[in-house]
């Protein structure tokens, strides 16, 4: 089978036989491969987008919703209703056109997805 090497994160000890036992049901009695548990917390060390990436994306969503929500407050300023329709319909499809924005700004910046990689360990 190679070597594969699966990485689970098991937060209660309990859960460690119920998944031994679920990998040896669907394996049969001897696995294939070694199963190493991380602490709860440190599956970000081997993620290399949550070190990089990921970050910079949630703070660009943020700062479109932000400037969005401000631009909708100040034009009901005048309004008598001064509420802002944050329902799904309304804020499914601005949300999408958000979202290609940030992937679109992120992309052209391929040195800072490398820089996930390094702090991962996984290329110099």
């Amino acid at each position: 089978m190679g070597n594969k090497i699966r990485f689970t994160q098991i937060t209660k000890r309990s859960l460690m036989s119920t998944c031994i036992d679920s990998l040896r049901q669907e394996r049969g009695q001897h696995l294939f491969y070694p199963t190493p548990t991380l602490p709860a917390g440190c599956t970000g060390e081997l993620q290399p987008m949550d070190l990089s990436v990921n970050g910079d994306f949630k703070r660009a969503m943020k700062s479109c919703f932000t400037k969005w929500y401000a631009e909708e407050v100040a034009r009901k300023m005048n309004n008598a209703d001064q509420s802002v329709d944050l329902r799904l319909s309304i804020v499914k499809p601005i949300h999408a056109r958000w979202l290609i924005e940030c992937l679109d700004t992120l992309a052209k910046d391929k040195e800072m997805t490398r820089q996930g990689w390094r702090l991962a360990g996984l290329i110099e």
